[in-house]
């Protein structure tokens, strides 16, 4: 398979990535404890078996199991899973991340702005309309799913990447702010809906970025997917070296708290 399409950064070839972010865990932002988990590569690293979904532990300190089993997020940066590979090749590339230890993949659900996938869909028909999933976006991406569930990978899926530097969804004149509130909520129930069966699932709102106008439309989606897929985890991916509670406080939905360092 041609490394170009290995996609673990913004279409940039990279074969290996691994961030690191600092997590504060929590059921509520009210009463959350400060915790510490390090996404590293383990190559060597022994494949361990987990009941998902993950959930916060008791201690509200670090993520377990269903089994109350320590989960430590081991994550590769494969932002474009869903877009720049074909089905044998993400195949291919969920395959080799098992094999060397990682246990999550961090992906874009729709990519960026204006963004299609290997087979020339986009994710939403009309002018980017969110009243109109694309079924044939969407098929293929409930196909990749499947395929790192079978292997025991959890996907932590950013739904609408909001974008540094106006790239993303979000922002003045950008998709979010066209779609507007009720619609970008309906879009959350939809992806909730859609994926609630899936146990391999955690969802990263925002993106690179702090909220700004479209602030509530992004709590929107978050409660839509919330209401739908109640079991499946929520953080934030705010600006660098801001934490999802320094942009939210007191929000139902926000599961996990992410400082990107």
């Amino acid at each position: 398979m041609p490394e170009k399409n290995f996609i673990s950064g913004y279409g940039k070839p990279m074969k290996y990535s691994a961030y690191t972010f600092n997590f504060l865990l929590c059921q509520s932002v009210i009463n959350c404890l400060i915790g510490w988990l390090i996404i590293l590569p383990a190559f060597a690293q022994k494949a361990d078996t987990f009941t998902l979904p993950l959930k916060i532990s008791a201690s509200k300190r670090h993520l377990v199991d269903q089994k109350n089993k320590p989960f430590l997020y081991q994550a590769d940066t494969g932002w474009m899973l869903f877009l720049n590979l074909t089905k044998q090749e993400a195949i291919t590339y969920l395959a080799d991340r098992k094999s060397k230890g990682f246990n999550v993949i961090q992906t874009m659900l729709t990519g960026f702005d204006d963004f299609k996938n290997r087979e020339g869909h986009s994710p939403f028909l009309g002018n980017k309309d969110f009243a109109q999933p694309n079924e044939a976006y969407f098929t293929h991406v409930d196909w990749v799913i499947r395929q790192a569930d079978s292997l025991g990978l959890i996907l932590s899926i950013a739904p609408l990447w909001s974008g540094c530097c106006k790239e993303g969804w979000a922002g003045e004149g950008k998709p979010i702010e066209k779609n507007g509130i009720k619609k970008t909520h309906e879009l959350g129930r939809y992806i909730g809906k859609r994926y609630a069966s899936f146990n391999n699932l955690f969802w990263i709102l925002g993106g690179d970025n702090d909220p700004h106008a479209d602030k509530e439309a992004i709590r929107q989606l978050a409660l839509g997917i919330k209401q739908t897929a109640p079991h499946q985890l929520i953080t934030y991916h705010a600006s660098s070296s801001h934490s999802s509670t320094d942009v939210w406080e007191n929000e139902s939905w926000l599961d996990v708290v992410m400082v990107y360092t």
